[in-house]
C-alpha cells in the first residue's frame, strides 16, 4: 500500500462522497478512488496524525496508480461539489472588489469600489452548469442573479478568460474559490474534516476571488476609454461641495472621495507624475488617473515619498 493521502472517498454503495471518519476503518470502508478508480483503505489514525484514506494496491495496476497524481485535489474538489449540491441555498463570504486590486503602496486608497466586502446567499445551487457560453464547477443565484464559481487549487490553477465578456449582456458574476485554503485546517482536526471544508468555502474570505463583476467591468472599459480622468469639467450646477453632476461622477466612486487624495507628487504646474509598473513609463498629467499610452496598463500617481527613486 502506499502513503497517499486521501481525505474523501467515493462511497462505492451510496455513490456518494465521504469523509474518512464517516466509515469502517480498513478495507471495510468500501471506497474507491475518485481519480484513478482504484480501491481506497481507510486509516483512522490516533492523535497526532490525521485521518485518511490510501491507495489499496493489492493486485491492482500500479501503472494506474502512478498517473493518479491529483487524487489528493480531487477529492476535496468532488467533496466541495456535493456539499453545493446537497445544499438548498448557501452563503459565501466575500472580501471587498477595489480597483487597482493590489493597492501600489501601504495605505493606498481605491479609486473604486466596486463592492464591500459582503456575503452572498445562493440559491437555485446545481453543481458543472453552464452560463452565458463558460462551463461552471458551481452556480447558484444571488438577488436573482447568477454567479457562476470556479474551484481552484495548486493542480488547477486557470480560471478561464473572460476578457471577451461584456456589462451590457453578461449581468452574473463570477467568483473563484481557492480550496487550498481549507486544507490548512485538515491538520489536527478534531471535527470531521468535510466540516472543516464546508466552513472554509462558507466563511473564510482569504483565497476567494472576483474574477468577473458587471460594474467592475463597467468601470474599467469606461475609463480605457476616456484614457484620463480629466480634473476640469465644463461648468454646472454646483452641489453643497462645489462639484457639478458630471465631476461627482467622474471623481467619486462608493468608496472614495478621490478628490482629497493628499501626498501625490505635484510639479509647480500643479501635475501630477505617473508611473507604469508594466512598462516604466512615466507621465506629468493633470489628471486623477491615466492609462500608459506605451502598453495601456494602469498608470499609479507616485507619492512625494517615492520620488527619490524616480528620475523626474
Amino acid at each position: 500500500m502506499t502513503e497517499t493521502k486521501i481525505p474523501f472517498g467515493y462511497h462505492i454503495e451510496s455513490g456518494r462522497y465521504v469523509d474518512v471518519r464517516d466509515v469502517p476503518s480498513g478495507m471495510e470502508c468500501g471506497c474507491k478512488c475518485p481519480g484513478c478508480d482504484l480501491p481506497l483503505v481507510a486509516r483512522h489514525c490516533q492523535e497526532g496524525r490525521v485521518d485518511h484514506f490510501a491507495h489499496n494496491t493489492r493486485g491492482q495496476d500500479k501503472k494506474v496508480l502512478e498517473e493518479c497524481t491529483f487524487s489528493y485535489w480531487v477529492s476535496i474538489s468532488a467533496m466541495t461539489r456535493q456539499i453545493f449540491s446537497e445544499s438548498s441555498s448557501f452563503d459565501i463570504a466575500m472580501p471587498a472588489y477595489t480597483y487597482p486590486r493590489f493597492p501600489p503602496w501601504e495605505g493606498y486608497k481605491p479609486d473604486f469600489v466596486c463592492t464591500k466586502a459582503s456575503t452572498l446567499h445562493l440559491e437555485n445551487i446545481t453543481v458543472d452548469r453552464s452560463f452565458s457560453g463558460e462551463h461552471f464547477d458551481v452556480v447558484g443565484e444571488h438577488l436573482g442573479f447568477p454567479v457562476g464559481i470556479k474551484l481552484i487549487h495548486p493542480e488547477k490553477k486557470d480560471v478561464g478568460d473572460f476578457s471577451g465578456w461584456h456589462y451590457n449582456d453578461k449581468k452574473g458574476v463570477v467568483i473563484s474559490i481557492d480550496l487550498s485554503h481549507a486544507r490548512r485546517g485538515f491538520q489536527h482536526a478534531k471535527i470531521p474534516l468535510k466540516d472543516i471544508l464546508r466552513e472554509s468555502i462558507s466563511k473564510d474570505t482569504e483565497g476567494k476571488g472576483w474574477v468577473y463583476h458587471p460594474r467592475m467591468d463597467h468601470y474599467l472599459k469606461k475609463r480605457k476609454a476616456q484614457g484620463s480622468f480629466v480634473e476640469s469639467q465644463k461648468p454646472g450646477k454646483k452641489s453643497r461641495n462645489g462639484l457639478n453632476d458630471t465631476e461627482k461622477s467622474m471623481f467619486r466612486s462608493p468608496g472614495r472621495d478621490t478628490s482629497t487624495v493628499t501626498g501625490m507628487y505635484r510639479n509647480e504646474n500643479g501635475e501630477y507624475l505617473f508611473y507604469c509598473r508594466k512598462c516604466d513609463h512615466q507621465v506629468l498629467k493633470n489628471a486623477m488617473q491615466c492609462f500608459c499610452d506605451k502598453c495601456f496598463g494602469v498608470m499609479y500617481r507616485i507619492h512625494k515619498i517615492q520620488t527619490n527613486d524616480k528620475k523626474l
